[in-house]
């Protein structure tokens, strides 16, 4: 059996007609190999770099969830210029703050500890251009937020989840309104 005729002519001229019908198989499939090992590789690498975490938070059901990683009750408003508007922000991993009981009363939870997660708007808005930053934190002191989403409860285990999570994450949080 002439292998070139069953696998094609293009293989057959890249391995070489030397008559050896089994070496040229073998080549053959170590190439195959190798290409398709590579292009496992190059699929895994774009999947990762294209892959965002997406946390979500309704602002009419008062719950933010990040898939697979748990859900919160929280809250955003009724302070200062009110609730977070609906769209999307990144989330600034590489700004958490840690979690202490130095940052201020309003970012602490029951326990007296606290963490403060910046967030940006990926579209226009004035919102957090003055009078301080959004973010994610522990709803303390007066119960309600100045536009920030504040968790009202457990709240260590949504900073647990982002701390372990890589600082070169991807992270983006939708608002919207159910």
């Amino acid at each position: 059996m002439d292998v070139c005729k069953s696998i094609g002519v293009i293989f057959c001229s890249k391995l070489g007609r030397s008559g050896n019908n089994k070496f040229n198989i073998v080549n053959l499939g170590l190439i195959i190999l190798i290409f398709s090992v590579g292009f496992l590789f190059l699929i895994q690498w774009l999947y990762e770099g294209l892959r965002v975490a997406k946390i979500v938070f309704n602002r009419k059901s008062k719950v933010l969830i990040w898939h697979g990683k748990g859900r919160w009750k929280a809250v955003s408003g009724p302070w200062g210029e009110g609730a977070l508007p609906v769209g999307i922000y990144k989330i600034g991993r590489r700004g958490i703050t840690p979690y202490t009981s130095t940052i201020g009363k309003s970012f602490q939870g029951s326990n007296g500890k606290g963490f403060f997660v910046p967030i940006f708007p990926e579209f226009a808005t004035q919102r957090g251009a003055n009078g301080g930053r959004l973010g994610i934190h522990p709803d303390g002191g007066v119960a309600g937020t100045k536009g920030c989403i504040g968790i009202k409860e457990n709240s260590k285990t949504f900073f647990d989840v982002i701390a372990a999570t890589a600082p070169s994450a991807n992270l983006t949080l939708e608002v919207f309104d159910e």
